[in-house]
């Protein structure tokens, strides 16, 4: 068996959900499906990366975020100028938020479905 580290699948998912918006934002002509689009894919890579993690991670997702956005950030400063034009501050703390809140869903059905034993509380009522 091979496992692959669920960095990696989350980063492949979330650039590969990048690029198919940017091709039917490119077709359709409508900009305004990044402001939701970008923090979705983010989103859908963190919950990818916190649920297929060997050991939960500290920040689930916070990797897949960055290294989301750094690769938004080097094609539109490199060879895809036009990407540049749509990745906006706003857009950016979305995806990274995203990509947080994304990881944490994942660790935590992670661990439900792991059957690990419940904490017990610290307090009962009568």
């Amino acid at each position: 068996m091979i496992r692959v580290p669920g960095l990696i699948v989350g980063l492949i998912c979330a650039l590969i959900l990048n690029i198919v918006l940017f091709v039917i934002a490119g077709h359709t002509s409508a900009t305004y499906i990044f402001t939701v689009g970008l923090p979705l894919s983010a989103l859908v890579g963190g919950y990818l990366a916190g649920r297929w993690a060997i050991r939960p991670p500290v920040v689930p997702g916070m990797s897949v975020g960055m290294l989301v956005v750094a690769t938004q950030m080097g094609m539109g400063m490199g060879t895809q100028a036009n990407l540049f034009a749509y990745v906006s501050l706003m857009v950016v703390l979305l995806e990274l938020i995203g990509a947080i809140c994304g990881g944490m869903i994942g660790t935590l059905v992670a661990r439900r479905t792991a059957d690990e034993p419940l904490r017990e509380p610290l307090f009962r009522l009568p």
